[in-house]
């Protein structure tokens, strides 16, 4: 079998395929479609977003503590599922209008979240050898989208990103 992330890159692939019934197209990756690069303007409150699960061994309770320091300067949405324990934290924060909790949302309307953020957020630490060696495909869609991204110090997030 071949797995692709793509149509596209399964058509791309299909000449040097002896038999196309095994090309497995698992869409895991943003389609250069909805890739759309914007100007950003970072005099204005920014539009922060986080995609992804929330749950403490991703980072959740950094994530949280981080947007309660935000304090609403900025506009901030997760978009994902969330553990139960942090659905009350999630809340809370919704009742202070520090955020925004979409749950799951369709894969175009992620593009769209996306295209309309300034900021994408990495939470993850590394508490195990799963998330310590980690490369999340939010990480490459948030640079395939053009947005800074802001990370919680981790050993994974500082091998693949600039000092």
């Amino acid at each position: 079998f071949v797995v692709v992330a793509t149509e596209e890159r399964a058509r791309f692939i299909a000449p040097y395929v002896t038999d196309p019934e095994k090309v497995l197209v698992i869409e895991n990756c943003p389609a250069a479609a909805e890739i759309d690069l914007v100007e950003r303007d970072f005099t204005k409150p920014l539009s922060i977003l986080y995609q992804g699960r929330v749950s403490n061994r991703h980072g959740g309770r950094e994530l949280l503590d981080l947007i309660e320091n935000i304090n609403g300067r900025h506009q901030v949405a997760i978009v994902g599922p969330v553990d139960p324990l942090l659905l009350a934290p999630i809340q809370a924060l919704q009742d202070k209008q520090l955020l925004s909790y979409r749950g799951y949302v369709p894969r175009a309307d992620l593009a769209d979240l996306r295209r309309q953020a300034d900021i994408g957020l990495l939470c993850w630490n590394d508490g195990s050898n799963n998330t310590r060696l980690a490369a999340p495909n939010k990480l490459y869609e948030y640079m395939a989208s053009g947005l800074v991204v802001v990370s919680i110090a981790n050993t994974s997030a500082r091998s693949r990103l600039p000092p």
